[in-house]
């Protein structure tokens, strides 16, 4: 019985992702298997338009290569416009 009445509520609260989400974090995997993002560079969020925050666990190190890894990836895939903080 108890298992009749989880199903209703786990589908209320479901997440939606969205195509540009998915697409982020499928480009940022593939750099990673590529060996182009550091262990220390961790996927933080990844926003509705497929904007990424990443965090470094020691350094700076390796941020700029990750990203320019995963704005190579989201371009084949389509997308043109982001945005650079700091």
């Amino acid at each position: 019985m108890s298992a009749a009445l989880t199903v209703p509520m786990l589908a209320g609260c479901a997440v939606h992702v969205t195509k540009a989400q998915a697409d982020s974090v499928d480009a940022f995997y593939e750099c990673r298997f590529e060996g182009r993002i550091a262990a220390n560079i961790e996927l933080e969020r990844v926003e509705a338009d497929g904007g990424v925050l990443l965090r470094s666990m020691d350094s700076a190190a390796g941020i700029r290569e990750a990203l320019a890894c995963w704005e190579e990836k989201m371009r084949a895939r389509g997308y043109r416009d982001f945005e650079r903080i700091g």
